[in-house]
């Protein structure tokens, strides 16, 4: 059983907000979808989209009724789904540094204009101004959306620039609660560091900061996910729009047990360790939860420390600018 008195009081204020912003956004009934499921192996997303299981679960007090990926997606939804509001998948890819997402977002704004849609907390960032007013002139042709973001930057850029309701709320793997460790730690410190286009830290400071432990990332699916079969009824769906409604049940399921694999996975990797370095916003969250103290670098663009400074301060994060300060807080904690 879990210790109530180790549970950091952060995690109690930051849910309280989040499930407050959502239930007085989420409108009355038992039908909602969620779209833009993360059919990739990145641990961080696949706890948002649990989080936000058990947090639209709890509001509309029952599962989603239509669930699918950018690849999965049907043109069912007015058809097979013709009520309730249709939730984006949140995270930090709201910009033009993952378009692929972008795309997605904006063509749901497009293809149902009159239809209710929640962007779930998402974090803003563009590198164009074209990408940028090109996401504006969607969201302006739009009836009825709502835009969540995670921390004050993306909340200044998307009031300023967007014509629609914008609201602040934390990142949705808080809903998970509380986490417990899955095994016994064997590294004394983990480098959980980022290998993909949101990295800011040089081949010289990697070197330095992983002479403190092992490095790693949870970028990679592991062979006993075994996705075969699961992959064969999505297809299924696909090619059949009229079998949707039967398998949408189990496709639902299939991208739970997806998410949680990947989740589990991550969980192990921290609970390995009794102290984590990172730049990864969900390692620190997840950290948070599981009670890992940890040290953490910023993205690029910021991303961390934005959201990280938007909410109640976690006692088990140390948050670094850097390398002078990283050496200092590594001395106090490590040496």
């Amino acid at each position: 059983m879990m210790d109530m008195d180790a549970i950091d009081p952060a995690i109690r204020d930051i849910q309280t907000v989040l499930f407050k912003t959502l239930s007085d956004l989420a409108p009355e009934g038992r039908q909602y979808a969620i779209l833009d499921f993360p059919d990739y192996s990145n641990v961080g997303d696949s706890a948002i989209f649990l989080g936000e299981l058990a947090l639209l679960g709890a509001i509309h007090d029952c599962e989603p009724s239509y669930v699918c990926s950018m690849r999965s997606h049907t043109e069912q939804i007015d058809t097979k789904f013709p009520d309730g509001p249709l939730y984006l998948q949140g995270g930090g890819n709201f910009g033009d540094l993952w378009p692929a997402h972008q795309d997605f977002r904006e063509n749901m704004l497009r293809r149902y204009p009159r239809r209710k849609i929640i962007q779930l907390p998402q974090s803003i960032h563009f590198n164009t101004t074209e990408a940028l007013d090109q996401c504006a002139f969607a969201i302006d042709k739009h009836d009825d959306f709502t835009l969540l973001v995670r921390d004050e930057e993306s909340f200044d850029l998307a009031q300023r620039k967007f014509n629609c309701p914008v609201l602040m709320c934390p990142d949705s793997a808080y809903a998970l609660g509380p986490l417990t460790r899955t095994r016994e730690a064997t590294h004394p410190v983990l480098c959980m560091l980022r290998t993909d286009n949101e990295g800011a830290l040089t081949h010289e400071q990697h070197t330095e900061i992983t002479t403190y432990g092992p490095i790693q990332d949870w970028v990679n699916d592991t062979p006993n996910m075994k996705l075969k079969r699961d992959r064969l009824l999505e297809k299924t769906a696909m090619k059949a729009p009229f079998s949707r409604t039967m398998l949408q049940p189990t496709l639902g399921r299939i991208y739970e047990k997806w998410a949680r694999e990947r989740m589990d996975r991550g969980i192990a990797q921290l609970s390995a360790a009794q102290f984590v370095i990172t730049d990864r916003l969900h390692v620190h969250i997840l950290c948070t939860l599981l009670g890992i103290p940890h040290i953490i670098f910023d993205n690029n663009y910021g991303k961390i420390s934005r959201h990280i400074n938007a909410w109640p301060k976690s006692r088990q994060a140390n948050v670094v600018h850097d390398m002078d300060e990283f050496r200092s807080i590594a001395q106090e904690k490590l040496l």
